[in-house]
């Protein structure tokens, strides 16, 4: 009997015009090969026979194929069939891609971040840094992912590649975007109460400078200048607060 080598059994492939091979058998002058979408055979694609030990198929749909070969002499002796193999053939990538950076924020203080991936029908996923960049290695798809973004302040974008087992990859134009701002905001100048003022005001309102780039401002009052336990603690969009009643005292 003929020993089958390619494809291999139990292997993915998207190549849907396949070659078989097997093993030369002494004394035969031609082999019967068989291709099915079932391990019966009872219906065969292909029932061909060669005279070398190789076969290349027409077009085969996307599924599970099953195969077998046996050897014919001259005198039309005939082998068994070797023992069957199957391999699948798949020639459609990865498909629903998706790519969410640190979970859909629009900013990030940090190059480090974190990747939310989804694809269906991957094995491998592959990143890089903006559209110019190198791609990674591929590795085994995950559904979260660490990831470096490069250093320069502004927007930055990963994008992402998925491959299947058998070899079909996607675009590589999945991608997502953040804004990176690692540098911190200039201190505020304080303006109003002035340093050192006196006052009988006790909802006194609060004024400091603008600051470029600033979104947000937190604010804290305290009777000691440790701020250890500050009476008021507060997050504010604009460089302005007006107090509610203040005991007296510094």
């Amino acid at each position: 009997e003929p020993t089958l080598t390619s494809p291999t059994n139990g292997t993915f492939t998207n190549d849907d015009t396949p070659s078989f091979t097997w093993s030369t058998v002494s004394g035969a002058t031609s082999y019967q090969i068989q291709v099915a979408d079932n391990g019966t055979f009872s219906s065969p694609e292909v029932d061909a026979t060669v005279t070398s030990p190789t076969f290349t198929a027409g077009t085969l749909d996307e599924g599970i194929w099953h195969w077998q070969v046996k050897a014919i002499d001259a005198a039309g002796n005939e082998s068994g069939y070797a023992s069957s193999w199957s391999f699948e053939l798949d020639t459609t990538a990865p498909t629903v891609l998706s790519i969410v950076i640190d979970g859909g924020n629009t900013y990030s203080n940090s190059t480090g971040v974190v990747l939310t991936l989804e694809a269906n029908g991957a094995s491998q996923m592959r990143f890089k840094n903006e559209s110019a960049g190198s791609w990674s290695t591929y590795e085994t798809y995950g559904t979260t992912k660490n990831w470096t973004l490069l250093s320069t302040q502004g927007s930055r974008t990963v994008h992402v590649q998925f491959k299947d087992a058998s070899g079909n990859e996607t675009s590589g134009t999945t991608n997502d975007s953040i804004l990176l701002d690692t540098i911190a905001p200039s201190v505020p100048v304080l303006a109003l109460p002035t340093n050192g003022f006196d006052t009988n005001d006790t909802t006194p309102t609060f004024t400091w400078g603008a600051v470029a780039g600033a979104s947000q401002y937190k604010m804290e009052i305290s009777e000691t200048s440790s701020f250890s336990n500050p009476l008021v603690s507060t997050v504010l969009s604009s460089p302005t607060f007006t107090a509610g009643t203040l005991s007296e005292g510094t």
